[in-house]
């Protein structure tokens, strides 16, 4: 099937077809970044909690032309493993 063709049966236009494409790839190569910068300073601080980890990564995202708020980081950090012990070991309280 033509990616015209696609279109017409979703009713949306090829353009925004591949706006939404580029919108990903750019989204995914940002979080890429974010979680290399989230590596390098966990390895040095294990512990480190969220908000003080965006405040440490922001200056070497800003010099790559970056920026990630807080909400943005959130879902990104579930994404990595446990990389202490503690927290994973007690459930989450409901």
């Amino acid at each position: 099937m033509s990616t015209q063709r696609g279109c017409q049966l979703y009713g949306v236009s090829r353009q925004s077809l591949y706006q939404a494409r580029q919108r990903t790839a750019r989204k995914a190569e940002r979080a890429a970044h974010v979680l290399v910068a989230v590596r390098a300073e966990r390895t040095k601080l294990p512990r480190l909690g969220a908000r003080k980890l965006r405040h440490k990564i922001s200056p070497r995202l800003r010099a790559q032309g970056m920026a990630v708020g807080r909400d943005a980081l959130f879902p990104l950090l579930r994404q990595l493993p446990c990389t202490h012990n503690s927290s994973c070991q007690f459930p989450a309280v409901i």
